[in-house]
């Protein structure tokens, strides 16, 4: 079928930062030794034991990171909460060829986003990038979603609200296991945004960045 849709994950896709990463992670093991009195390493051993049961459980591909603080104590709100305490502008610069880019591709395409980000969190980093939301048609958040990403569910959810079917539309993301493969497991295309090729049946066409998308998404056609 051809392609209808275009499907973009945001961190790691959209945009790239080291330093918002950390600084997500650093604000939710703040919150969590707070709430839960452990720090240091027992915070860490406490963290990895989380992800081993998890990972027992069938959450193989990456347990989500609200999954990991809830069993750690702190609900879905309260990690949104601490990560939202980040401003992303302080850590991502405006990327004027990303605007051009998609502007482009929405010419021949609708455009969605799907992210375990926030609302607020995703404002945020599309303030930051000077990127307006009203580039894509639409827009998934955590607040939207009753599963996040990588439950299937949240997958079907953006098809539909598109108007197309998984097997009209190509999933955009960096990580593997939690962007790429739910996709292909209900007929999608996958573009992996990596700087480097990898081996997996869940990946059709690898970018460095979604730049190339505009000469290289007839590959998927």
């Amino acid at each position: 079928m051809p392609v209808k849709a275009l499907i973009f994950d945001v961190e790691g896709t959209l945009f790239k930062s080291k330093s918002l990463t950390d600084a997500y992670r650093n604000q939710v093991l703040k919150f969590v030794s707070e709430k839960t009195g452990l720090d240091g390493e027992a915070l860490l051993r406490e963290v990895r034991r989380v992800i081993s049961e998890l990972r027992r459980e069938g959450y193989e591909q990456r347990p989500p990171s609200t999954l990991i603080a809830e069993r750690l104590g702190v609900t879905k709100e309260e990690f949104y909460s601490a990560i939202d305490a980040v401003d992303p502008a302080d850590h991502v610069d405006p990327d004027p060829e990303l605007t051009s880019v998609l502007k482009e591709l929405k010419k021949s395409f609708k455009l969605a986003v799907l992210t375990n980000l926030s609302r607020k969190g995703l404002t945020g980093v599309l303030r930051a990038l000077r990127l307006s939301e009203d580039v894509f048609d639409v827009v998934l958040t955590a607040d939207d979603l009753e599963a996040l990403k990588p439950h299937v569910s949240a997958f079907i959810k953006v098809v539909e609200a598109l108007g197309v079917s998984p097997e009209e539309a190509v999933m955009v993301g960096d990580i593997v296991a939690s962007d790429l493969s739910p996709a292909k497991s209900l007929g999608m295309k996958t573009v992996l945004v990596s700087e480097e090729q990898v081996d997996s049946p869940h990946v059709d066409l690898t970018v460095r960045h979604v730049a190339e998308l505009k000469n290289k998404i007839r590959l998927l056609q």
